[in-house]
C-alpha cells in the first residue's frame, strides 16, 4: 500500500514536469504552425483548399504513424493534387436548379 507521503512525493514531481511538458507542447505545436506555413507558401495552389489539405495530410499521417511530419506532408502532396484535380472538374457556378417536383411531371397530382 502506498503511503500518505510518497503520494506527496508523486504528486510534488509531477507538478515540477509540468513547465517541461508545457514548453515541449508549445513548441511542437510552433513547428507545425511553421511547417504549415512553409508548406502553402511552397504550394500555393492548395490555398483555398485547406479542407482536402487537412485530410488527406491526416489520412496520410494515420497511415505512417512513425514517419516525421515533413515526410508525412511530401508524400500527401501527389494525393492532394489528385483529390484537387476531381473537385475542379465539378461544375460548381451552375445556377440552374433542379426540378425536385418529380410527381408534378407525372401527372401524380
Amino acid at each position: 500500500m502506498i503511503t500518505e507521503d510518497e503520494i506527496q512525493n508523486i504528486i510534488q514531481r509531477v507538478f515540477l514536469l509540468l513547465p517541461d511538458v508545457m514548453s515541449n507542447l508549445i513548441k511542437s505545436q510552433n513547428d507545425l504552425f511553421d511547417m504549415s506555413k512553409k508548406f502553402y507558401s511552397e504550394h500555393p495552389e492548395f490555398k483555398g483548399h485547406e479542407k482536402i489539405v487537412s485530410k488527406i495530410v491526416e489520412s496520410v499521417e494515420g497511415h505512417n504513424i512513425l514517419e516525421n511530419y515533413p515526410d508525412i506532408l511530401n508524400n500527401a502532396i501527389p494525393k492532394i493534387r489528385q483529390e484537387i484535380s476531381k473537385l475542379e472538374s465539378f461544375d460548381m457556378q451552375s445556377d440552374s436548379i433542379p426540378s425536385i417536383d418529380f410527381n408534378k411531371e407525372k401527372g401524380i397530382f
